[in-house]
């Protein structure tokens, strides 16, 4: 567990004395006091597995920023306006040296989000506030970047760069996001588990990686918003990216339920990400989008790797990933054509020893039975771990 305790300072222009909201309601959202209301110490609390513990964090002011009229922030940053909240908030005897990070909010609007450093300004307008636009920017202080997908072009403005805010699952894609509405607003939704273990939450003996390079098998997969289901969280998988790679690439799955802080998601799905050596994560998509249901296989661009969904088990929260880490040719098919197979070789292998025998067990007739029991025993385990076999 990692305390990170904000100071949030209420601020308020020289020349607009108004306070749209009791500073009961910052409290509410950002400190323990607020603690199961549904606010941001909430939500990193159960999104991070209790890892990030906003416990700590203080609410200061209001203050008037004598020196600062509304007027004033024309042409100006929000490196500067975080610098009049601290201002103000030093010249009130406060001192800001035990906190993780600083959050300035302003009584009317101005503009809003993180600005490095670990602080962010919050400026709404009356009667407006966004928990999910401001669990983003929370993100952007715990040292994460915005979330992509595979798109060419990025689903929103504030960030140029192809497939940003395209990950509709992932809190860093915000505002283009699957929110849902409670009492404080638009909340919602949780974190991809890339960005979760690169902050650390996700325990390591939950993390799924193949035993060997070329698994073949099925894995049960709990609900990533589901912690309390037995079995890991997420998988990784390390592979090279492209047909001709010069770097490596990390897929993850995960599952995820449209409950809790995921509940505004469309449905009940499987998420995979490639995580690139530039540390962002993408979400990857079918031709019908991103959502991974059941009977849904996804391959890489090496066809050195195939996912499949075989099915939901929402009673237990969880998911059963088919995951094949050989040639693509060479994955699982269905039982049928795996148990003919394997019966024809036996045949096959059967026919052979007999000639071995009676030819006088000549050596290369033996070295190519030895292969092809190799090859049948390689099936067998294959068909054993996808069910098909006991």
């Amino acid at each position: 567990m990692t305390k990170s305790p904000f100071a949030v300072i209420l601020c308020k222009f020289s020349d607009q004395p108004q306070e749209p909201r009791a500073s009961k309601f910052y409290k509410d959202c950002f400190t323990e006091a607020g603690a199961g209301t549904g606010g941001a110490f909430d939500y990193w609390r159960d999104v991070s597995f209790g890892n990030l513990d906003l416990t700590g964090s203080k609410v200061f002011g209001w203050f008037t920023m004598n020196n600062h009229k509304l007027q004033d922030i024309a042409g100006l940053g929000r490196g500067s306006f975080v610098s009049w909240g601290i201002d103000a908030a030093q010249a009130n005897g406060v001192d800001l040296s035990p906190f993780f990070g600083i959050i300035v909010v302003f009584n009317v609007a101005t503009d809003s989000g993180a600005s490095g450093g670990r602080q962010m300004v919050l400026g709404y307008a009356p009667n407006d506030w966004s928990p999910t636009f401001n669990s983003h920017e929370m993100g952007h202080v715990f040292g994460l970047d915005h979330s992509f997908s595979t798109s060419p072009t990025p689903c929103a403005s504030g960030d140029s760069r192809p497939g940003a805010y395209c990950d509709k699952w992932d809190i860093m894609s915000a505002m283009n996001v699957w929110a849902f509405s409670n009492a404080l607003g638009g909340n919602g939704p949780g974190l991809s588990s890339p960005y979760l273990d690169k902050l650390g939450c996700v325990p390591v003996n939950r993390i799924w990686t193949p035993p060997n390079p070329d698994f073949g098998g099925t894995v049960r997969l709990a609900a990533l918003n589901h912690p309390e289901a037995n079995g890991p969280l997420m998988i990784k998988i390390p592979r090279l990216s492209g047909p001709n790679p010069s770097v490596a690439s990390t897929y993850t799955v995960e599952f995820r339920r449209k409950t809790g802080w995921d509940a505004g998601i469309p449905n009940d799905t499987v998420l995979i990400h490639e995580v690139r050596s530039d540390g962002l994560s993408y979400l990857q998509t079918l031709a019908t989008g991103p959502e991974f249901l059941p009977g849904s296989e996804f391959t890489d661009a090496n066809r050195s790797l195939s996912l499949k969904v075989v099915k939901f088990d929402t009673n237990a929260s969880a998911a059963d990933i088919l995951v094949q880490l050989s040639s693509v040719d060479k994955r699982p098919r269905s039982c049928e054509d795996q148990l003919q197979t394997i019966g024809a070789l036996e045949d096959h292998i059967a026919d052979l020893t007999e000639v071995f025998r009676s030819a006088g067990n000549p050596p290369k007739i033996g070295q190519m039975i030895e292969r092809l029991e190799g090859v049948l025993t390689r099936l067998k385990k294959e068909a054993i771990s996808a069910g098909c076999l006991r």
